[in-house]
């Protein structure tokens, strides 16, 4: 399994989004793979990937995926300077910065196809890894409000601070964060009329009561 998941990782870093495309990338390669590698055996057939794949916990393969590339970071970033390792592993252990962001795909607006309707994807983007943790497709009949109530899970939020646009300064959506013991850096605009103007008003204040607060 574990040299399974390693093949995988490799063609998904090489930009494979299949597992016929991991499959043949690794061919391409087998001989410079089983000599670094150390690999004696065959090499897997197209079942095996998803035979191993379907026995994997999904936010488990990210989770080891992301620890991979983190410590190679880590250990390009810091050399052999115990120290500095330190450092970089006590830095890991803080909340995890986690973007949300939502794009319409390229190629869904009318241009291959007439009868192409457009997809338009909410992400969980780890900024750190470059891993994108989560993803819901926004229906034709909601919005990326609705779509971002999906995310709102301990797996998801925990340990983590999400940065999004102004759309989602929504009061629900701060409340489940914080339920799930998550953080969120947002902007509040004008498309909060009270909660811009209760905002403008306490940084207006030179001598606020910081007693609450």
């Amino acid at each position: 399994m574990a040299f399974v998941l390693t093949l995988v990782m490799l063609g998904k870093m090489a930009c494979q989004k299949s597992i016929s495309g991991i499959r043949d990338w690794v061919k391409a390669r087998e001989k410079h793979l089983r000599k670094n590698l150390n690999w004696w055996k065959r090499f897997p057939v197209n079942s095996t990937y998803t035979d191993v794949l379907a026995c994997c916990d999904p936010q488990e393969v990210v989770e080891v995926i992301k620890s991979v590339i983190s410590k190679a970071r880590a250990k390009e970033e810091c050399g052999t300077e115990p120290s500095r390792l330190l450092a970089y592993k006590e830095e890991e252990e803080n909340l995890i910065h986690t973007a949300m962001d939502g794009k319409t795909m390229r190629g869904t607006l009318h241009h291959a196809s007439e009868n192409q309707p457009p997809v338009h994807l909410l992400a969980l983007y780890e900024v750190e890894t470059g891993i994108t943790i989560a993803q819901e497709t926004v229906e034709s009949k909601e919005n990326e409000i609705t779509a971002a109530k999906r995310f709102l899970e301990p797996l998801y939020v925990k340990g983590r601070i999400i940065s999004s646009d102004a759309m989602h300064t929504q009061k629900g959506w701060c409340a489940g964060l914080n339920a799930y013991d998550g953080y969120y850096l947002l902007t509040a605009k004008k498309n909060q009329p009270t909660m811009y103007e209760d905002l403008h008003d306490f940084f207006e204040d030179k001598d606020p009561d910081s007693s609450k607060w």
